[in-house]
């Protein structure tokens, strides 16, 4: 029998036949309330026993939202590729990440008797999640590894302290001294609504400043002192140099948009009274020069009717405010990584504009591991993308970021993480819209840091 007729007769049998189908097993769903907040776990019908633990944004005045699942399209992303997600909300409202690393904890012990222990666990969070995503790596040993999404990882008191510095020159330079109120309030409610008053003094404050040549000088200087960067919007990329009036713009809105400047110092939840942080003893033109951006203000200061150097005096005689020692003490080590060397290793992707979390914070972080008698190559990995907003990233950079971290935990070693490679990775995943399902579609772009800025405080060795 020929060849030929041997092929048309098993196709003839099998026109007959269809392939059986079978519809895929459900995601697992568990969900319920712990620790005082409610709980999400989700878990794929093919695990790879991996675990990932998510945090959402959070740490402002007044309480915290419950749980916030992984945004989609990026928890599908997750789970198609084998990964289990656990999420839950913070306990506790205000500045209080240690809370939420017990929070996470209990959380893990949870998953591993409802659906078993996982070979792995890795920690992830989105903004101050980010920074409690951190703390629990370095906290907990069933933790690998973290990814940090524009997360505040160098620690509550540097961040906040630019933002006291930032705050203070707005009250001095454009509200005569007394329109912001900048000291610790006595409880979370008085806080919030405190916080509420000062946004809407500094908005007139601000709003006045930005359309004069004078006002718009000052908002460069304010900027510069928190490194607000010079772009602004949700999806505006950063690969060249902002027009003028952009900047101003980006100044303004950066300011306003980092409530956290106005709140009066962070919210560090219950049975906390003392200022945290302070400004007692900072040379406001020691922290100007140390932020890199001199020859900026001192050209938008040339163009206005006003004099640097009498702004930077008027600054550095203005009445101080004075950290509480035992506050201080306990907001650095409940919110700062780098007390001593990491214990597991984190990937920290940061928005090359993103004025809420300044960039200064990825930059800063070798510094302060520096002073602290480390070197942090091997554990810190620090990824840049090109564009403004914050947390302003796509499905395929968080996926690479995370691919990053696996892969340094298998191997021992960061593999080669260049912007060219980085992006031609990501373009492999065929996936170009946001984490979080907004905005509009946009192509993998990491890239270097338009300004290696750190914070002035680091650079500046101002501590107080």
């Amino acid at each position: 029998m020929s060849h030929a007729l041997l092929g048309l007769m098993a196709a003839i049998l099998l026109s007959g036949c269809t392939e059986s189908v079978h519809p895929q097993p459900p995601v697992r769903m568990f969900d319920g309330t712990q620790d005082g907040t409610q709980f999400e776990i989700r878990v794929p019908p093919r695990w790879n026993r991996t675990l990932l633990v998510y945090n959402q944004g959070g740490g402002g005045p007044g309480p915290t939202p419950v749980t916030s699942p992984v945004p989609e399209p990026l928890g599908q992303a997750f789970l198609s590729r084998g990964y289990a997600i656990a999420s839950t909300g913070y306990r506790l409202s205000g500045f209080t990440p240690e809370s939420g690393v017990t929070t996470d904890k209990h959380l893990i012990d949870l998953f591993s008797k409802a659906v078993g222990t996982p070979y792995r666990i890795l920690s992830l969070g989105v903004s101050y999640g980010g920074l409690v995503a951190s703390l629990l790596a370095e906290s907990d040993p069933r933790v690998s590894g973290a990814l940090s999404l524009c997360g505040p990882v160098a620690g509550g008191p540097v961040n906040f302290s630019s933002f006291m510095d930032a705050a203070f020159a707005a009250d001095q330079l454009l509200g005569g001294g007394n329109s912001l109120d900048l000291v610790a309030m006595s409880s979370s409610s008085e806080r919030s609504s405190r916080a509420q008053s000062n946004l809407d003094a500094a908005t007139r404050l601000l709003n006045q400043a930005s359309s004069t040549a004078a006002g718009r000088a000052r908002l460069g200087l304010v900027a510069a002192l928190a490194e607000i960067p010079p772009w602004y919007g949700r999806f505006e990329p950063t690969t060249s140099q902002p027009e003028p009036g952009a900047a101003v713009h980006a100044y303004f809105e950066g300011l306003i948009d980092s409530g956290w400047l106005f709140q009066g110092g962070p919210d560090l939840g219950q049975g906390s009274n003392g200022m945290p942080v302070g400004n007692a003893g900072v040379d406001y033109r020691v922290l100007l020069r140390a932020s890199g951006r001199w020859p900026e203000i001192q050209s938008a200061y040339a163009a206005s009717s006003l004099s640097l150097e009498g702004d930077l005096n008027t600054l550095n005689s203005g009445r101080r405010i004075h950290a509480d020692p035992a506050t201080s003490l306990a907001f650095a080590v409940q919110s700062s990584l780098y007390k001593a060397e990491l214990r597991a290793p984190i990937v920290a992707i940061a928005d090359d504009g993103d004025s809420r979390v300044s960039v200064a914070n990825l930059t800063s972080f070798p510094l302060l591991a520096q002073e602290n008698g480390w070197n942090s190559a091997n554990d810190f990995l620090p990824l840049y993308v090109t564009w403004a907003g914050h947390c302003n990233f796509t499905e395929a950079e968080v996926l690479t970021g995370l691919d990053q971290l696996v892969n340094r935990l298998n191997v021992g070693h960061w593999g080669v993480h260049s912007p060219e490679v980085l992006n031609q990775y990501g373009k492999t995943m065929n996936t170009d819209g946001t984490f979080d399902g907004g905005g509009p579609p946009r192509s993998t772009s990491f890239g270097t840091p338009q300004c290696v800025c750190v914070f002035s405080r680091v650079t500046g060795q101002v501590n107080n």
